[in-house]
């Protein structure tokens, strides 16, 4: 399936997302009517509950993703701990390419129990420091629309090196089957997101805040 498919983040891809929710366990349900009715068995019966089956286990059966990544940036460990960290710093060198907007904040940022909820695309997301050792290492749990199925464990880590600062991220997710199967829709447009961010990032430590531009504190 194209990239092209997929709306801009915000309410039109959730009813994209929403329908393919819908789609998908429909067409599993006609498929078991049509090869239940000429076995003798009741098609609509069969069909109803094998779509009622499908959505149930596309919606809370749980799958665990990990992901490890680093690369080499120019900075402090310091000015990387606050660019992960802080969350207004961060989306203002991101350009807020999500639309995230900030609804709520409690602690310091990067301080242990510190917390800050957020909004995008209609999904609330609420990230808690679990760990925190300033500036080198910070580790988070982020819950969307408090639920469970719907999360992600993140460890950052900042080490000098020549050149500036290695920063590794380990990441632990976790999602419902059906979220699981769409990440391919999602593949190209993280990507591209990825390097636009590692870019600004770049620029906004070798240069300074004063060259991007995004969301206000």
């Amino acid at each position: 399936m194209s990239r092209n498919w997929l709306a801009p983040p915000g309410i039109a891809r959730r009813i994209q997302l929403n329908l393919l929710w819908f789609l998908v366990p429909a067409a599993i349900g006609v498929l078991a009517a049509w090869v239940a009715s000429p076995l003798g068995f009741s098609g609509l019966a069969v069909g109803v509950a094998s779509a009622m089956w499908a959505w149930i286990i596309f919606r809370f059966v749980p799958m665990r993703v990990k992901s490890e990544s680093s690369a080499v940036f120019p900075g402090t460990p310091e000015q990387l701990f606050e660019l992960a960290s802080d969350i207004k710093v961060s989306l203002r060198v991101s350009g807020n390419p999500n639309r995230t907007r900030l609804v709520s904040q409690t602690g310091q940022p990067g301080q242990l129990g510190s917390r800050y909820v957020t909004e995008a695309s209609g999904r609330v997301l609420t990230t808690t420091v679990v760990g925190s050792d300033p500036p080198r290492k910070l580790v988070t749990t982020t819950i969307t629309d408090g639920s469970g199925m719907g999360s992600i464990d993140m460890e950052r880590t900042f080490r000098p090196v020549e050149g500036g600062t290695l920063f590794e991220v380990r990441a632990r997710q976790q999602m419902s089957l059906g979220a699981w199967l769409l990440r391919p829709l999602f593949k190209r447009e993280f990507e591209a997101h990825r390097a636009q961010l590692d870019a600004r990032m770049r620029d906004y430590l070798a240069v300074g805040a004063a060259t991007t531009s995004g969301v206000g504190d």
